[in-house]
This record gives C-alpha cells, sequence and structure tokens, in this order.
C-alpha cells in the first residue's frame, strides 16, 4: 500500500523530500478488502508511515514520511502491509509468536 503513495517520482534522495507532491486517496489497493482500506490508512498513519492533509479541492491528500519512504528503500512495505492487513482483517497473523 505505501507503495500507491510513492507516486510517478518513484525513489527520491533526502534531500527531494521536501518537494514531495501530495497524492490523493487510492481508491483500491490489489489484495487489500475495499472495506478495510480506511483502517489500514489510520494504521500507516499512526505508525508514522504516511501524513495526511485535507484539502479543499481534493479531499484526503496523502505523502510519504521519511520513514516510509525508508520502509520502501529497504524493501519492508510489502511484508508490513501484509501483517497489517491481517491485523485488519481479523485474519491470525502467520508470523505472530505464540
Amino acid at each position: 500500500m505505501l507503495e500507491a503513495y510513492q507516486g510517478p517520482q518513484g525513489r527520491r534522495s533526502e534531500a527531494d523530500s521536501a518537494e514531495d507532491r501530495w497524492l490523493p486517496r487510492a481508491p483500491g489497493i490489489a489484495g487489500v478488502d475495499p472495506a478495510h482500506l480506511s483502517a489500514l490508512h489510520g494504521k500507516l498513519i499512526a505508525l508514522g508511515f504516511l501524513k495526511f492533509e485535507i484539502s479543499g479541492k481534493t479531499g484526503m491528500q496523502y505523502q510519504l514520511t521519511p520513514i516510509g519512504r525508508q520502509t520502501l528503500e529497504h524493501g519492508l512495505g510489502t511484508d508490513a502491509e501484509l501483517e497489517q492487513a491481517a491485523e485488519v482483517s481479523g485474519e491470525p497473523d502467520p508470523c505472530a509468536m505464540s
């Protein structure tokens, strides 16, 4: 899901982070139940991976935080998102320790 907010600019250097554009809310993410999309957005914001603003013209807009960009650069986005999706959907986390 974080990849949806990486935008067309792809990977950028930390110096470019101030120029990141705000992107509209992703209408859907492959592999994520649309009913859980809002909760997943909320968790990514709470974990510090995304920030948001409300715009009068476009509504909700999102932007990756520096931590969110680092997560993607280290290839951790997919695993973390699958874990979050499992928590949101109520399915047991296969990686959780008993």
